[in-house]
């Protein structure tokens, strides 16, 4: 995913930088070209081992070399995002299995509501040929 932005094997995991983009042929892209960067960070998302998204840092004004603290800030928010996205969609996973599962207890309670009144009326029909046949 983040060869969407920058110029990277797409097997790339970890954080695509450069202090000075404007330079680096990795960031000529056109969405970057719209906006006149210096600096830039693409980190990726990585949701059940495989890069879904990206969070980009653009730095306009001036040049930003990142410290090796804020590095692992953005890696550790970065993570905190992928954990928080991946939790949406397991929480959307269990909500749907649910509704298939009520539905097909719904689907059951028919089904032995319908058994019973047929056992019902097959009793019916034996009381009364037991009372004909006395």
């Amino acid at each position: 995913m983040s060869q969407l932005l920058a110029k990277t094997p797409p097997d790339v995991g970890s954080a695509v930088y450069s202090s000075d983009s404007a330079k680096d042929p990795r960031f000529d892209h056109p969405l970057l070209r719209l906006l006149p960067h210096r600096s830039v960070l693409i980190q990726p998302l990585r949701i059940r081992g495989a890069i879904k998204g990206i969070l980009a840092f653009v730095w306009t004004r001036s040049r930003h070399r990142f410290t090796d603290i804020e590095l692992r800030l953005v890696d550790a928010v970065t993570q905190q995002a992928a954990n928080a996205i991946e939790n949406a969609e397991l929480l959307v996973e269990v909500r749907e299995l649910n509704e298939h599962l009520e539905g097909r207890v719904r689907d059951r309670t028919s089904q032995l509501n319908q058994a019973y009144d047929e056992l019902r009326v097959s009793r019916e029909e034996l009381r009364a040929l037991t009372t004909h046949l006395e």
